[in-house]
């Protein structure tokens, strides 16, 4: 009896094409790449990986399952798929966060008090240990570091992290990085020692309080819209939403350009 696979390649890779694109792209395409080994050839063809949609929500209590440096999100991110990049970036925001807060539990006394505020507040979010260094958290940070890709000679595409991480700002919304905020704020602390007068970590604070602001302003123009008798109040809302994009975009230019200098 005929099945799918018996198809001509060229259909074949067709069909897989539409798939990697739907909705449902990236996790109908590792199923499909992990029960069927005639699949799992598709898994290595780079014009399939740079389209694989990977739109994704990251749930934090479920970050884990991502740091596989042999799975299909970092397969993606090195065939050049911005979305997985993206969603990669956001990884090592919450990965170098991990192991900050690590660090921090090990050396407790010695922490800054701005740094007892933000690893506090880690703790609360990521309600995660790294128990010790080769926990896989360690191993897959390892990867993206610039010495470990300089000293590659296997592959070409192997990514930064401070890569992944400008994909990431480049395309995040301002919920996006107010979402990110905290995590952001912790990645510049564990690859930077510049202290709290740091140019990227100012810029970094900044670039979250202001887009903070604007998720915390659009809520209020909601609710102002929501109740007719509060009608015609809602311009200097605008006004100040305004503002607050426009120095969200200032720095962001201002973020990226320190961490270019910092970790580029």
């Amino acid at each position: 009896m005929a099945t799918m696979t018996d198809l001509p390649y060229e259909l074949l890779s067709y069909i897989i094409l539409l798939l990697v694109q739907s909705p449902g792209g990236a996790a109908d395409f590792a199923t499909i790449i992990s029960v069927c080994r005639n699949f799992n050839m598709f898994a290595q063809v780079e014009d399939i990986l740079e389209v694989v949609n990977f739109k994704i929500k990251l749930e934090l209590k479920n970050f884990k399952r991502y740091q596989h440096i042999n799975s299909l999100l970092v397969k993606c991110s090195e065939a050049g798929n911005v979305a997985a990049q993206f969603l990669l970036g956001k990884v090592i925001l919450v990965s170098s966060s991990q192991l900050l807060l690590c660090e921090w539990k090990k050396v407790k006394h010695d922490a800054h008090p701005c740094d007892f505020a933000t690893l506090s507040e880690l703790g609360c979010i990521l309600a995660t240990d790294v128990p010790n260094e080769d926990h896989k958290v360690s191993s897959f940070m390892a990867y993206f570091l610039p010495e470990q890709v300089s000293n590659n000679e296997v592959s070409r595409t192997r990514l930064v992290h401070y890569q992944l991480v400008k994909v990431f700002l480049l395309n995040g919304s301002h919920r996006d990085l107010a979402e990110m905020s905290t995590f952001l704020t912790s990645y510049v602390r564990f690859f930077t020692s510049g202290g709290e007068e740091d140019t990227l970590l100012k810029c970094s604070k900044y670039l979250g309080y202001f887009s903070e602001s604007i998720r915390f302003l659009e809520k209020q123009l909601m609710e102002v819209n929501s109740c007719s008798r509060f009608e015609g109040n809602t311009d200097a809302i605008n006004y100040h939403i305004d503002v607050m994009k426009f120095n969200l975009v200032e720095f962001r230019s201002r973020t990226l350009r320190s961490l270019e200098v910092n970790l580029g």
